[in-house]
């Protein structure tokens, strides 16, 4: 980002790494709106969110399953100088009903058990057997919690399936592509189950690299309220305008004439005494409406 960013990780909270790193500067390169609102999902150390709230985020969230992860986020937001709201909780249900312009994320996304650890520090990174479990859940989840326009920029392995993420993006509603990658060696983490990642063909049988990618989703801008109808107008004959349907009434002095009906009576008989609505005295002069019957 274009402050430097100081962070202290607790025993038990990951330490940020390239892929971090890397989502920081695709934020940095495509800016925050003014008064942007900025939620950073598995936040760790809170590095994605003190950075987007240095880079001018109106209001930042940050939200971890982990408490030592929500600890150690308030307080490099506070070694920082800035505000950071840090929740603790699962995906999105911290944030409940809230939108934001842009929701960042680093999920566990190395594949490995079929269970998902518990507790411990492995929650950082550990995926599920495929590396999905919480990318999968976020795809499905993260359209609801995007104000329109809003952005999702997720950063994973190739590893875990690069176009599968895109897939699911774009079968929730949120059309997405890739923005940034980065290939380099396999990390210490993904090495040490290397065998396997070739066995399950997530790695090729002597590839020891992987890329790092940053994917990008984008919330469509809010519907067009649909146009009103158009009023109708009927003209009696010597009686008064009938007019049906949604309408605003100015007068000549320019102030709004108060008129929650949605069909009234407009006297042009000229004997009405609350003009311009018609209070019946038009029948003094004989008004009859077509076919006979007093126009009402």
């Amino acid at each position: 980002m274009s402050a430097t960013v100081r962070v202290a990780t607790p025993p038990g909270v990951f330490r940020p790494r390239s892929d971090a790193l890397l989502l920081a500067a695709v934020v940095r390169e495509r800016g925050l709106a003014r008064g942007a609102r900025v939620l950073d999902l598995f936040t760790g150390s809170g590095v994605l969110a003190v950075a987007a709230a240095l880079e001018g985020a109106a209001d930042v969230t940050a939200v971890d399953l982990s408490r030592r992860a929500v600890l150690a986020a308030r307080r490099n937001a506070r070694r920082n100088g800035v505000r950071v709201r840090a929740l603790r909780g699962d995906l999105l249900a911290p944030v409940a009903g809230e939108r934001f312009d842009l929701i960042v994320a680093n999920p566990p996304y190395l594949p490995g058990a079929a269970e998902l650890p518990r507790s411990g520090a492995a929650r950082a990174w550990e995926g599920g057997s495929d590396g999905r479990a919480l990318v999968d859940r976020l795809c499905a989840a993260a359209g609801g919690a995007l104000a329109p326009g809003g952005r999702l920029l997720l950063v994973q392995s190739s590893l875990t399936g690069e176009r599968e993420t895109l897939e699911r993006l774009a079968a929730a509603g949120l059309p997405a592509r890739t923005v940034a990658r980065r290939r380099g060696p396999l990390g210490p983490l993904a090495r040490a189950r290397i065998a396997a990642l070739r066995a399950s063909g997530r790695l090729a049988p002597r590839g020891e690299e992987e890329e790092i990618v940053v994917i990008e989703a984008a919330a469509g801008p809010a519907p067009r309220p649909p146009a009103p109808a158009p009023a109708r107008i009927t003209p009696y004959r010597d009686g008064p305008y009938l007019l049906r349907g949604p309408f605003e009434m100015i007068g000549q002095d320019g102030r709004a004439i108060d008129c929650s009906r949605q069909t009234v009576a407009l006297c042009r008989c000229g004997r009405s005494q609350i003009r311009p609505f018609c209070d019946g005295t038009h029948k003094l002069i004989g008004f009859r409406a077509a076919g006979g019957a007093e126009g009402r």
